[in-house]
């Protein structure tokens, strides 16, 4: 199936459970903050959905370039807790060290070698994905809830996912100055971004990583 037919909101497939959790968003890369707070915003809308509790095996399984998850971490203040809240986020897969690129995390997939690991279980040889991590704190304040965007894809995939201006249902959402504030920002950061979110992180970081980084090296820890 090409990815142009695949469909970028998540509806669930009738050959799957209805009770299975769905990515936040599908066949969608991010390549910038620019693209990064609409889709935290499209869920704050109830435009898009949340995650709200950890994969289990068959979304696991599921997980596929392109797949977007929004979700919220559990605060330490059992008087915040909603109960829809994850303490951490895992998809069963081993991954090397984060790469930090502005705002950004970068993990890539390493052989899996622990038990624990769903491809290790199932013995997939897929291509291994690149994960892209993206934190904020809500509603302007870093007392606020924090929420998570996960991003995954591949090399080969990068250059073919829709972007969020290829969406309708997201490329017009305004998003409010100041709702969402990185959790890894800092002034100096900030200052030197270039205005209207126009650079690519997700391309510069697509380089590093093919050159620097060996596909399925192994160690890493699954999560």
């Amino acid at each position: 199936m090409s990815l142009d037919t695949v469909i970028t909101c998540p509806i669930p497939p009738s050959s799957l459970s209805t009770d299975m959790q769905h990515p936040t968003c599908i066949n969608l890369r991010i390549r910038n903050v620019a693209d990064a707070n609409p889709v935290l915003h499209a869920v704050r809308l109830n435009i898009l959905p949340m995650v709200h509790r950890r994969l289990d095996d068959q979304e696991r399984l599921a997980l596929r370039p392109g797949s977007v998850y929004v979700w919220e971490e559990r605060s330490n203040n059992p008087l915040e807790a909603t109960g829809q809240e994850i303490q951490r986020f895992t998809e069963g897969r081993c991954w090397g060290p984060s790469r930090a690129r502005e705002d950004f995390l970068l993990y890539y997939e390493k052989e899996a070698t622990n038990k624990s690991s769903i491809l290790q279980r199932i013995g997939s040889l897929s291509e291994p994905l690149i994960k892209q991590t993206y934190s904020v704190y809500i509603n302007g304040s870093r007392s606020g809830p924090k929420w998570h965007l996960n991003a995954y894809y591949t090399h080969e995939t990068a250059d073919q996912l829709r972007t969020v201006d290829q969406i309708p249902a997201l490329r017009n959402i305004q998003v409010p100055d100041s709702l969402y504030i990185p959790s890894r920002s800092t002034a100096a950061r900030r200052s030197s971004r270039p205005s209207g979110g126009q650079r690519s992180s997700l391309d510069e970081v697509l380089f590093i990583l093919r050159a620097n980084i060996a596909p399925y090296s192994t160690g890493g820890k699954a999560y």
